[in-house]
């Protein structure tokens, strides 16, 4: 039997804890991967150009759209892990307000 974790997900309570931690090692990998994404992304033109102009207007819209993309994954596998956190803890409680009634 798992733990009812929202959106009709469940989670093992042997296993919920590990879960949300790679979850949460996902979210530091996220951040890794746009951190290296944007220091790698600070390139000069390449001319003085109209066609340099647009190469750098494609450039930061490409790095603007990977940036929200990257943030929205990181928002989405964050309330995950809270999720899972969250409901672990009130099936501890409860498992354990029914160990004690008993």
């Amino acid at each position: 039997m798992g733990i009812p974790i929202g959106d009709g997900y469940e989670v093992d309570p042997d296993t919920a804890q590990q879960y949300a931690a790679q979850l949460h090692a996902g979210v530091d990998t996220l951040n890794e991967i746009l951190q290296t994404a944007q220091d790698q992304a600070r390139v000069p033109a390449p001319g003085r150009d109209q066609a340099s102009g647009y190469y750098l207007k494609a450039h930061a819209e490409a790095l603007d759209a990977h940036r929200e993309w990257n943030l929205g994954q990181q928002k989405q596998l964050k309330a995950h892990a809270e999720a899972i956190t969250a409901a672990l803890k009130s099936y501890q409680e409860t498992d354990t307000s029914s160990a004690a009634r008993a």
